[in-house]
């Protein structure tokens, strides 16, 4: 998937997931083979909504929040840099608000039950 979103330089592309019930937002920058920047994808996690067995979530520990993955996809290789930040541990749900400003495309996130607050992402 990351492989067609680099050939083609799809941007404004927001993964959603919650598996690990950590909540994290992960930047996900694409490189092609000379280093030059192709496009920007977001990964949100959300946190659990119930999670009262503490060993069936991911501490932010486990997670790599920096690293640099190559990749190639039809002959021509690729670079995935990624940059994750964690939220604290809790329950409580991901709330998401889409909504534009002018041209541009934006994304409020909310990971609830803590004070983190609301954050945006620039689509």
């Amino acid at each position: 998937m990351l492989g067609f979103i680099a050939k083609n330089t799809i941007g404004q592309v927001v993964f959603l997931s919650g598996d690990e019930h950590c909540g994290c937002h992960t930047e996900i920058e694409l490189r092609d083979q000379n280093n030059k920047f192709l496009t920007r994808a977001h990964s949100l996690h959300t946190t659990a909504a119930y999670a009262p067995f503490p060993f069936a979530n991911a501490p932010a520990t486990d997670l790599v929040l920096q690293e640099t993955i190559h990749f190639s996809y039809k002959g021509a290789s690729y670079s995935c840099l990624v940059n994750a930040t964690a939220s604290a541990a809790r329950d409580g749900a991901t709330m998401l608000r889409p909504w534009q400003d002018g041209g541009a495309w934006k994304l409020d996130y909310e990971f609830t039950g803590g004070t983190d607050g609301v954050e945006t992402l620039t689509l």
